[in-house]
């Protein structure tokens, strides 16, 4: 998701060092990425799972409006005008939020025939951007005209001059025409606009016109540069020549050949193109001028790490000081590696460093370049906490090297030392151990938290009870485990070992007390309770019980006693027990039981259930085996006529009187 956020409020976002962005990541465990700071765009887009960016934008949102007093306004605005508003690629209304602190402007779809315009943003900016909108949409219904000059991009910034000096001189004639130049994002990068009225717009035009010619007049002026500092222009391809070139409307400028003692340099191209890469020339060479070189004591070993990266570091130390750093190069190295040779009591040419610029500005490398080397740091971490530290397959400890960029040793288990080694540059290792520092104190609290829940309380509760205190399916024993939040543990009763009554709970001393509590007033109620045993045929459980217990439980509440069947393991299958409170309800249930049994026993034939399981298994052998006569597979003795029965009048046993197969004829 983007999250549009003001794009004054960035810098609140990211915090010192990074740290309110880099805490909105850690808690939503998002990805969160900034717009560059001179791209214009106020959208902070954020990825990641969807509730978590949800999260994120939230946080994002709430940061912003707790910096300014965040405001929404309506305007109603013509809609046939809207086209003419946002005409141009919205180079008019992205004007007044650039203007305004980049307040956002909310137009309606464009076949929605809506005049209802949204601005939101600080209070005094949204209303001064409502102000010029109305202004410019009033001015649009009078006056919509529109031209354009055409001028070079290099010419650009001096049409616009230093901190848009020249172009609101431009403007004071004119206040109210609108000038648009050309963003980084469109393909015409020549073009500028001119909107206002049109005698206005041809006035401001004309002026510009007369600017660009006056840019347009080719000028050649030499100056003088020392032929000492040529070599600095033209070396490493140039480089430096080409940037002056770049910045000043891409003027000529000639240098002597090499070797020559010529100090003439030649610029040609636009007037003040010229002026500016002459003056820019003449602020080099004064620098060189007053060049000097520095040493810098930089331990040989951190070297590669300060090059890592193809140099990044390093070069942006260059470019912020405008000096010139220099590490030494390979003969050195082999040089001072088997001599290790010292200049005077100096360092050792392994670790010089040579810093060339001015003064002030090789001071100020040497510190920064001296800040980049890593250290390494010790910090308390006690050794129970270290897995903490690690997480899952070393997740967090990842992130924590990550996002501080710093390296992170943890000692191996086996040491239990109770310190970790952070490496890195200095700073960023002081942010890292005060982190470390803040989640070693959540450990702690989570460790303290984690012994309270583990008081524990032994309660007695006789083996005959542990049913009724798991409940049907645990739903009884579940239901106390979240009321008081704790565990309880009910002890398995082994075969041949002595019942133990002891359950153990488990959770925060205060729930515990509680929970035991509850524990021994049902223990009580069951000891009050009326039990009564008796036998019923095992036969006639299931018909008892009914589908899914439904024929027992409605004797039960019917009587409202408790009726528990053996189980598989129990020695006596058919001992029923019949729990109440009261003696009639019992033996009532008992008596319904009886009439149930007696009924049952009727539909499976009677007989005695023990008598049927104890038969001894050799009357089962004595048994005559089991013969089978007249199958259809069997083939009949054709020689004996008896196989064949006779049919009709003549069959032996037939009735008299019977008229064939058939029978005789019926009478009614």
């Amino acid at each position: 998701m983007s999250v549009p956020i003001f794009k004054d409020f960035h810098k609140h976002i990211i915090g010192k060092g990074g740290a309110n962005v880099r805490k909105i990541r850690e808690e939503t465990t998002t990805r969160i990425d900034l717009p560059g700071e001179g791209s214009g765009e106020d959208k902070i887009l954020v990825t990641g799972k969807k509730a978590n960016v949800e999260k994120a934008v939230a946080q994002l949102t709430q940061i912003q409006n707790e910096l300014a007093s965040i405001v929404t306004l309506d305007l109603t605005i013509p809609a046939k005008i809207h086209s003419r508003l946002l005409g141009g690629g919205r180079r008019l209304v992205q004007d007044i939020q650039d203007e305004c602190g980049g307040v956002q402007i909310r137009f309606p779809p464009e076949k929605s025939n809506s005049d209802k315009v949204t601005i939101r943003g600080p209070k005094d900016d949204a209303a001064r951007a409502q102000k010029l909108l109305m202004d410019l949409a009033n001015d649009r219904e009078l006056s919509s005209f529109e031209d354009s000059v055409t001028a070079k991009a290099e010419f650009h910034r001096f049409l616009i001059g230093k901190g848009g000096s020249k172009i609101k001189k431009v403007r004071e004639s004119c206040p109210d025409v609108r000038i648009l130049f050309p963003r980084e994002s469109d393909k015409d990068q020549e073009t500028i606009h001119l909107i206002g009225r049109k005698e206005e717009v041809a006035q401001i035009k004309k002026h510009l016109e007369e600017l660009i010619l006056h840019l347009n007049e080719i000028v050649e002026v030499t100056t003088d540069v020392p032929a000492k500092w040529h070599k600095h222009f033209v070396a490493r391809g140039a480089n430096v020549l080409r940037e002056i070139q770049d910045q000043n409307g891409g003027v000529s400028i000639s240098f002597p050949r090499q070797n020559a003692q010529d100090t003439k340099v030649s610029i040609k191209g636009s007037k003040d193109c010229v002026e500016g890469a002459k003056q820019r020339i003449a602020e080099i060479v004064a620098d060189l001028e007053a060049q000097i070189t520095i040493k810098a004591d930089i331990p040989a070993e951190y070297h590669r790490t300060l090059l890592g990266n193809r140099g990044q570091k390093v070069q942006d130390i260059c470019a912020k000081y405008n000096v010139q750093i220099k590490f030494p190069d390979r003969e050195t190295r082999e040089a001072g590696g088997n001599h290790e040779e010292a200049s005077g009591d100096g360092p050792s040419v392994l670790n010089t460093v040579s810093i060339s610029g001015r003064l002030e500005n090789c001071e100020s490398a040497r510190t920064a370049l001296q800040a980049c080397i890593p250290i390494t740091e010790v910090a308390e971490v006690p050794f129970e906490f270290h897995g903490n530290l690690i997480g899952r397959s070393g997740e967090t400890v990842r992130a924590l090297m990550q996002n501080y960029d710093v390296s992170i040793s943890i000692p191996p288990a086996d040491q239990q030392l109770n310190e970790i080694k952070i490496s890195g540059q200095a700073e960023s290792v002081k942010d890292a151990i005060a982190e470390i520092g803040r989640r070693v104190d959540e450990f702690k609290l989570g460790a303290k938290d984690r012994e309270l829940r583990m008081f524990q309380l032994t309660v007695q509760v006789p083996p005959e009870y542990h049913q009724r205190l798991i409940g049907p399916r645990g739903q009884k024993i579940n239901q106390m485990r979240a009321k008081h939040d704790v565990q309880i543990s009910i002890p398995k009763q082994a075969e041949g070992e002595e019942p133990n009554e002891n359950v153990v709970i488990t959770g925060y001393e205060e729930n515990a007390h509680k929970c035991k509590a509850e524990i021994e007033e049902m223990v009580n109620e069951l000891k009050n309770l009326f039990v009564q045993e008796i036998t019923l045929d095992a036969r006639i459980h299931p018909r008892l019980i009914g589908a899914k217990g439904r024929s027992i439980r409605k004797v039960m509440d019917d009587y409202h006693v408790d009726i528990r069947f053996p189980r598989s393991t129990d020695p006596d299958p058919n001992l029923v027990t019949v729990t109440g409170k009261d003696e009639d309800s019992v033996y009532n249930c008992i008596d319904h039981l009886r009439e149930l049994e007696e009924e049952f026993s009727q539909d499976i034939g009677g007989g005695s259930y023990m008598s049927h399981r104890t038969e001894e298994p050799e009357v089962a052998q004595k048994q005559a085996p089991l013969q089978m006569v007249n199958a259809p597979w069997q083939v009949p003795d054709t020689n004996n006529m008896s196989d064949f029965p006779a049919m009709g009048a003549g069959a032996v046993g037939a009735p008299s009187g019977a008229n064939g197969v058939w029978g005789g004829q019926r009478r009614f």
